[in-house]
């Protein structure tokens, strides 16, 4: 099951870590042009430690790409539209012409398979553990998700995504010292 939660996790932050690069990506300039002389050499770590950061989520990237292409049609679509789409299982349900029960079987075949996915591309507990130990956000995330699982609570409305995409943005603005409004705005 808890590959399964991180399986949740990566698909629900999939849409940010292209946003999470950029600002990274500005981090490291603001520290090149900020730095002291004197401070030159701990400025220098710390920028080859936020370019592996970047380097680490934009292979989490591609292997989230990667696993997503070996789905069929009808399941890559399905976690698309809700991860990514963010819609609401009705919403989906009726895009897609099918019963909220038959819904929920899909997309749960539709992790269970992706799932697989990651496994067979290496992602799988270990890896997760020794490449992303440091992103706290990341983790926090997975925690809310998995106790969600726990307690099998099934999330149909649009105000629990609204509300999950915001825990995501202050986890994020949190993480990279970015103000709200700045780096993780998402435009339609």
């Amino acid at each position: 099951m808890e590959l399964k939660v991180w399986a949740k996790t990566l698909l629900t932050v999939y849409k940010y870590l292209e946003k999470i690069a950029g600002t990274i990506d500005k981090l490291v300039v603001d520290k090149s042009l900020n730095t002291i002389s004197d401070d030159a050499f701990n400025v220098a770590n710390e920028i080859l430690k936020l370019t592996e950061r970047k380097i680490t989520l934009i292979n989490l990237k591609v292997l989230i790409e990667s696993a997503l292409s070996k789905l069929s049609e009808q399941k890559s679509k399905l976690l698309i539209l809700k991860f990514f789409d963010c819609l609401t299982c009705e919403d989906t349900a009726k895009l897609e012409g099918i019963s909220i029960r038959t819904y929920f079987r899909h997309i749960d075949n539709a992790l269970t398979t992706f799932t697989s996915e990651l496994k067979l591309l290496g992602l799988d507990e270990n890896y997760i553990d020794y490449n992303f130990k440091h992103e706290k956000w990341l983790y926090s995330l997975y925690n809310r998700l998995l106790a969600q699982e726990l307690n099998k609570k099934q999330s149909c409305t649009q105000k629990d995504n609204i509300e999950l995409q915001n825990n995501i943005l202050k986890l994020l603005c949190n993480a990279y010292g970015a103000r709200r409004n700045q780096s993780f705005i998402m435009k339609a």
